[in-house]
């Protein structure tokens, strides 16, 4: 039978709190990118409908076309780098 003194629980309690705390720091930033990649695609997706009113492009089919579809189309989009 093994035998487990206060010293190896301790140690077991440590490395399950610090994988714990890595896990949901992980699950934080997983969460945090997908909604700034939201976030960006909404805003490329609104300088595009600006664009539009402007007449400097016209948009296919529908204004809620998903920006990768326009992408795929060979459409250039605006970056946050680019500059006006």
């Amino acid at each position: 039978m093994f035998r487990f003194t206060i010293r190896d629980v301790l140690w077991l309690t440590v490395v399950v709190a610090c994988l714990a705390a890595w896990w949901i720091d992980r699950a934080g930033l997983s969460s945090a990118n997908n909604a700034l990649k939201d976030e960006q695609a909404e805003l490329r997706m609104a300088a595009l409908r600006a664009k539009e009113l402007q007449g400097q492009i016209i948009l296919p089919m529908s204004p809620n076309l998903p920006v990768r579809s326009l992408e795929r189309r060979g459409f250039e989009l605006p970056h946050a780098d680019d500059k006006p």
